[in-house]
């Protein structure tokens, strides 16, 4: 028994292929951060020349304070 709906026959329905090419994402650049200021540690070390000298010099070193292992080296370094 066969229906007549009044309606065409539906089509053949086929699938193509869909190539894709890939395109690059254009990412939003953050700006550069701002540089923070770091921490300094101000060092004054005495130079004794002569006992009691009134000519007394004086090292004195801005450090920054994330490099101390480095300031540590330094400092044993001038000592030696």
């Amino acid at each position: 028994m066969s229906y007549d709906t009044g309606l065409p026959p539906h089509p053949q329905t086929d699938f193509l292929p869909v190539i894709l090419h890939s395109t690059p994402v254009r990412q939003e650049v953050p700006p550069p951060p701002v540089p923070e200021k770091k921490a300094l540690a101000h060092i004054r070390i005495p130079l004794h020349h002569e006992q009691d000298s009134a000519q007394d010099q004086m090292i004195e070193i801005d450090w920054p304070v994330e490099s101390v292992t480095e300031l540590l080296v330094l400092i044993q370094g001038l000592t030696q």
